[in-house]
């Protein structure tokens, strides 16, 4: 799995990268719904409405523009490397720039 997690890290030469995160269900709600708080509290599934809005845009302006989920397959280390706070989760990376010429 680390191997295949190393596939991830190409993203660092894009112009922009966008990092969406959410905040964790509080501990609450957690202890209350357990595994299904995450879908309750909605972050992750707004964090992502919020990332097609950025696509969507960044399409408008002529700009290339890619999400990227794979880099959750090493998420811990991804958490790690971008500094994500403990109570923020990380959803995905959005990666930005020119198109190149065809």
């Amino acid at each position: 799995m680390r191997r295949y997690g190393e596939n991830f890290f190409w993203f660092g030469d894009v112009p922009a990268l966008a990092v969406i995160t959410c905040r964790k269900p509080p501990a609450f709600l957690q202890m209350a719904m357990g595994d299904k708080a995450a879908l309750l509290w909605g972050g992750e599934l707004s964090a992502a409405m919020a990332a097609f809005a950025l696509l969507l845009a960044a399409q408008t302006l002529d700009l290339g523009a890619c999400c990227l989920t794979g880099p959750l397959s090493v998420w811990r280390e991804m958490e790690t490397r971008l500094d994500i706070p403990k109570h923020d989760t990380l959803v995905l990376l959005a990666a930005l720039g020119h198109k190149k010429d065809a």
